[in-house]
């Protein structure tokens, strides 16, 4: 049977054992962003930082938003996405060492492409590709 936690920031996040993976939606401008957040279902040891990654996402969602829209508009090639993909946010894949990726749809804007920030575990932007 799945785990449901019910998380004060997050909201209710159901831990599919056979994935590793909790899952849950977000509500940011309207828009509902899945939220994917990798454990280890059998030790919650390893459910404290991605838990805690996922959750400061949330309270800065709309200021993370603007920054990961400027990094991605720094890249040459992806420059003319940034505006477009306002209120695009689909998803967050937090990873267990705390590392994740943030990914934008474009709206068909572009040719149906997702835009992903990949996000190391210290916080810092690594890059941003077109996939």
């Amino acid at each position: 049977a799945p785990i449901v936690l019910e998380d004060e920031v997050l909201g209710k996040l159901v831990l599919e054992k056979s994935e590793g993976l909790f899952e849950g939606k977000y509500d940011f401008a309207g828009n509902d962003i899945t939220i994917y957040i990798e454990v280890e279902w059998d030790s919650k040891a390893t459910w404290k930082k991605p838990l805690t990654v996922a959750r400061d996402f949330a309270e800065h969602i709309a200021s993370k938003d603007e920054v990961f829209r400027s990094y991605i508009s720094s890249y040459e090639d992806l420059y003319e996405f940034a505006d477009a993909l306002k209120g695009r946010m689909k998803y967050i894949f937090v990873n267990q060492n705390g590392s994740y990726t943030v990914g934008y749809d474009d709206g068909y804007v572009f040719g149906g492409h997702e835009i992903d920030v990949d996000v190391n575990s210290k916080g810092e932007m690594v890059c941003a590709e077109m996939r």
